[in-house]
This record gives C-alpha cells, sequence and structure tokens, in this order.
C-alpha cells in the first residue's frame, strides 16, 4: 500500500509540473496564476501547495526542498568528519531521485533563461541555498577563520554544481551526471585542502 500511495503522488506531481509548463509556455510565466495550473492539472489549489511551495517552485522542481534535504544530512555528521566528502555524498543523496523528467528539466532551464522574474528568484535561491549550506558546515563554536572557509566553500561548491547541473540538463538530462559531480568534487578539493590538524586522528602521520 506504501507503493503504491507513493507511486500516486509520484503520478500527480508529474502531471501537475506537465500542467504547468504547458501553460508557461504558452501564457509565460507571470501571466501564469496557481489557478490556473489547477485547473489545467484537474486538481485544487492546495493539491499543488502539497507538492510546492511557490508557483515558482513548480519550474525549480521543488529545488528548495531538496537544499533542506541537502543541510539536513550535513547535520547530521560529525563535525570532524570530511566537509567536502559529506556534502557531495549528500549531493548524490539527492540526485538520485530525479525531481522530473529529462524532457521538462531541460523546458524548466529554457523558462529560466528567457524570464526575467525566474532569473531574479535563482539568484534569491542561490543565497538561500549558500545559507543552508555554509551554516550546516560550520562548527559549533567556529571562528571568523571558520566562518569564512565555510561561506567560501558553500559559494564555490555552489558554483561548481550550477555549472554541471546546467551542462548536464544542456545535454539532455539523461540518467546522473556522476562524472560532472566527480570534477566538481575534485575541483572542491584542490580549492580547500585539508590540513592534518583536520584529518581524523587515524589518517594523520605521527
Amino acid at each position: 500500500m506504501t507503493g503504491l500511495r507513493e507511486r500516486k503522488k509520484a503520478r500527480t506531481r508529474q502531471e501537475i509540473v506537465e500542467a504547468a509548463l504547458e501553460l508557461f509556455e504558452k501564457k509565460g510565466f507571470d501571466e501564469t496564476t496557481i489557478d490556473d495550473v489547477a485547473a489545467a492539472a484537474e486538481v485544487s489549489p492546495r493539491t499543488i501547495f502539497r507538492y510546492f511551495a511557490t508557483k515558482e517552485d513548480l519550474v525549480f522542481l521543488g529545488q528548495e526542498e531538496e537544499n533542506r534535504q541537502i543541510a539536513l544530512l550535513l547535520k547530521e555528521v560529525a563535525k570532524s568528519a570530511d566537509p567536502i566528502e559529506e556534502l557531495m555524498r549528500a549531493t548524490r543523496t539527492v540526485l538520485l531521485a530525479p525531481s522530473a523528467t529529462p524532457e521538462q528539466f531541460v523546458r524548466c532551464q529554457r523558462l529560466i533563461e528567457r524570464t526575467p522574474s525566474l532569473r531574479a528568484y535563482q539568484g534569491r535561491l542561490f543565497r538561500k541555498i549558500e545559507e543552508l549550506v555554509s551554516s550546516a558546515l560550520l562548527p559549533a563554536r567556529g571562528s571568523k577563520h571558520d566562518v569564512l572557509h565555510a561561506r567560501l566553500l558553500a559559494a564555490v561548491y555552489l558554483a561548481a554544481l550550477n555549472v554541471v547541473m546546467s551542462s548536464w540538463i544542456e545535454s539532455g538530462a539523461k540518467g546522473v551526471p556522476t562524472a560532472e559531480l566527480d570534477m566538481a568534487e575534485a575541483l572542491l578539493r584542490r580549492a580547500f585542502p585539508r590540513t592534518a590538524s583536520q584529518a581524523p586522528e587515524g589518517r594523520r602521520r605521527s
């Protein structure tokens, strides 16, 4: 029963996204209302808000929820752990459960590129993500240096992830961008090498 319920929810979510994208492409994002989408998807506005926090979230495909998931996964990690390893592990965990079809990812990307209000929303979303990630990475009693390090790591991570996802979507959004994420992780490790004091006890040199 649980599996059936989850499949039904996933199907309803996809139908809402599809109805929204068709309207956004025909009428324009700013000109389309949630009531319009609800009518096209044959659901209530309340049902839409069970799956998506805002109208913009219909285009960003639940990105805010994915960001919260990543932040929560990071907070569960011991502060002595490798932050880059845990950051990328959390990212891969979330990306293994795609929130849309490849075609929908491509269509959403095109809408964002040609809609000024969506590009502005994307900027605000990135700033919010950066705050969530840097806060999750910051030690409980972090110094000014720790704060700056966490903010820089979050900023570089987001820039790299944005390039990875854009490249993946432009190439058709097939499968999972495993190779691209590996490249992003390698970049982060070169930019933020671990010192001996940061390494776990078992890995430090005597």
